[in-house]
């Protein structure tokens, strides 16, 4: 690293933890403000200290955009706190009617008979209109034991001010979060830095309430010692954090900005670097822009820190294609076939995502994220998808059993055709009906 990171005691903030126990007094529990406001260090750090209480978190995506494959993400963040629950959810699906819902709230009674909160974070994220109906479900029936947490940028289509007056819901809002002047003040002391009363009135100005400016302020004053104007949050971000880091650290820190989580040793695969491990965990010991998991052994890195990496990272002088395969080979290895799909997608690497669909239970695949797997295949083109049968026949059988029927025997009518008349054809027998069961799918088309 070029320059000495300061490591700065954090403030604990009695009155939010005490504005946090809202969360057992209401169903829903709503956090609303913008990034940087430290929501979900302070619920992380408050559900942490509380015992003989279950509780898992899941972050929802940037961009997320398939909201099956973001309910199948969704199920098996649950395993945490029970293995049937998460089975039960993934097998019936996102609930889209209210014989569904019926089912899932049943579900939940039976199962959560502990005290136990669901966290949701970057709700904001959320596009399907049918996961703000399980929450509003959920919510109105009161299911015994359970809380749910949403933290959110921005108000979600989920009706707040009807639940709140029914007293199902509790909102934080940001100004509730935001620092006072003591709190801003007090944050310095404990760090070791008296500012004068000129400086302490220059501070709360710049900062405005804002943690994670008066974070940033604290870290450029432990550097000289003087409080400017910070309202450019992620030039400072760059200034302060990035910049501070050597070439080679800078390269891993941007080769990991594209995972939602890593582990050690996922760090060092992706980034082709044997001490990526041991500088991640260094970073994560000196600030709060790399974070820590205990219960899933995973860090993160902050939202902020990781907009500014994807900024640079877009400019950067780097092989992207080489970097988004090894993050596919990686997801690939620890059988996250569908992040491993979009990661070659986005790479190019199409003969890896035909890999993918000969291997067993491929054909599944599309059921948990269509929108992946559909934009990755047509991306592919004929000739290659072709010059793999066995791949693309899975892929089509998927297509034509989850999407589209008619469209898929059309698909499936030109494949047939063109590998009945290639006498080269390796395996012919096989592909065009070695089993019962390709017979069957084979023969099926004849009738749609």
């Amino acid at each position: 690293m070029n320059g000495k990171l300061f490591k700065p005691k954090l403030l604990y903030r009695k009155r939010i933890s005490k504005m946090l126990e809202g969360i057992f007094e209401a169903p829903l529990f709503f956090l609303l403000s913008s990034i940087g406001y430290g929501k979900t260090t302070a619920v992380k750090t408050f559900l942490s200290s509380k015992k003989n209480l279950r509780y898992v978190w899941f972050s929802l995506s940037t961009g997320e955009s398939d909201e099956l494959w973001m309910w199948q993400k969704f199920c098996h963040s649950l395993e945490d706190i029970s293995l049937e629950l998460s089975n039960r959810f993934a097998e019936y699906g996102l609930p889209k009617n209210a014989v569904d819902l019926d089912r899932i709230i049943s579900i939940l009674k039976k199962n959560v008979t502990e005290r136990t909160v669901i966290v949701i974070d970057d709700y904001h994220e959320n596009k399907s209109e049918y996961m703000n109906r399980l929450i509003t479900c959920i919510a109105g029936e009161r299911v015994s034991n359970l809380h749910i947490v949403l933290i959110s940028r921005s108000i979600p289509e989920i009706p707040i001010e009807e639940l709140i007056l029914k007293g199902l819901c509790i909102e934080l809002s940001q100004d509730k979060f935001e620092f006072n002047k003591e709190e801003t003040i007090e944050l310095f002391v404990q760090n070791g830095f008296l500012l004068s009363p000129k400086e302490q009135e220059l501070l709360v100005k710049n900062t405005d309430g804002w943690a994670a400016a008066i974070y940033l302020a604290l870290l450029k004053y432990a550097e000289d010692k003087t409080v400017e104007d910070i309202s450019n949050v992620t030039r400072l971000v760059k200034t302060a954090i990035y910049d501070k880091f050597d070439r080679e650290t800078q390269q891993i820190l941007l080769k990991l900005s594209h995972l939602d989580s890593f582990t050690l040793d996922g760090a060092v695969f992706v980034t082709g670097e044997k001490k990526a491990g041991r500088l991640v965990s260094k970073i994560k010991g000196n600030n709060c822009f790399i974070r820590y998991d205990n219960k899933s052994g995973t860090y993160f890195l902050h939202a902020i820190f990781k907009t500014v990496l994807l900024e640079l990272f877009n400019t950067a002088d780097m092989d992207k294609a080489a970097l988004f395969s090894r993050c596919g080979d990686w997801c690939a290895k620890c059988g996250r076939h569908i992040e491993a799909v979009d990661f070659y997608h986005r790479a190019g690497c199409y003969e890896r995502i035909l890999d993918i669909f000969e291997l067993p239970g491929a054909a599944e695949l599309i059921d948990k994220a269509p929108n992946i797997i559909i934009s990755a295949f047509n991306s592919i083109d004929k000739e290659t998808k072709l010059s793999r049968p066995m791949a693309y026949i899975t892929y089509i059988y998927s297509y034509q059993v989850a999407i589209d029927a008619e469209e898929g025997a059309k698909l499936l009518y030109e494949a047939k055709a063109i590998y009945e008349a290639d006498d080269k054809l390796v395996d012919k027998e096989q592909i065009l009906g070695g089993s019962p069961l390709r017979k069957v799918f084979f023969n099926l088309i004849v009738y749609l």
